[in-house]
């Protein structure tokens, strides 16, 4: 939320609208990702990468060119799961619109 004290400073303005203008035209990327359940349990793992470090996720990365949700899903997996990991009876979670790591933006498929 913007302060009317902040609007009326032009410095916040004028990086505020230079920011905007220089991703207002970037389209997101598209991630997938996948809650792993068994016997009741969810397998998380702590992120490395570059946005979300230290926060725990579940397995996922970014849709690959042509792919289904489900194969970008089970590559994904076999990279950072290994290829010993199965899964059974994918279903579809949720869309989320993730604008937390700005200026990274993410439309993310997630599935069970």
């Amino acid at each position: 939320m913007i302060k009317a004290e902040e609007l009326s400073e032009p410095c916040y303005l004028i990086r505020n609208l230079f920011w905007y203008s220089k991703h207002m035209h970037e389209r997101p990327k598209v991630g997938v990702g996948l809650l792993l359940i068994k016997d009741r349990k969810i397998l998380l793992g702590k992120r490395k990468g570059a946005h979300g470090a230290g926060e725990y996720a579940g397995f996922g990365g970014h849709l690959e060119g042509l792919e289904t949700f489900e194969d970008g899903l089970l590559r994904e997996l076999a990279e950072e799961g290994g290829p010993d990991i199965k899964v059974k009876n994918l279903r579809f979670l949720s869309v989320t619109n993730l604008r937390k790591y700005a200026p990274k933006h993410y439309v993310d498929i997630g599935m069970i």
